[in-house]
């Protein structure tokens, strides 16, 4: 059985995975590409996009990469949308990454 900060992080996962399925369909209707087409890009099955968009199939991050390069976006470009700067700053973290990075 799991515990309540296990069942906590695993709604907050959900949450955070349908953001980038919702963002993904949305690219799909700006761009025009229906899942077929886009599954013939991809080399899948007919109707495996619409399970995966219906929670059937589990999302993975090969899955996100793969889609968001076959819609003719960058990674990058698609994660600032998916998650633009906000105004907090850097975390504790990120800064620490940071200044090794920009070490000589």
């Amino acid at each position: 059985m799991k515990s309540r900060v296990e069942m906590l992080e695993h709604a907050r996962w959900s949450r955070e995975s349908e953001r980038i399925l919702d963002l993904i369909k949305a690219v799909q209707r700006i761009l025009g590409v229906t899942n077929r087409e886009l599954e013939t890009r991809l080399g899948l099955s007919t109707g495996y996009l619409n399970r995966l968009f219906h929670r059937k199939i589990a999302l993975r991050f090969e899955h996100v990469l793969a889609i968001v390069t076959a819609l003719g976006l960058r990674w990058d470009e698609f994660f600032q949308s998916a998650y633009p700067p906000g105004g907090q700053g850097p975390s504790t973290a990120a800064k620490q990454i940071q200044a090794v990075f920009e070490q000589p």
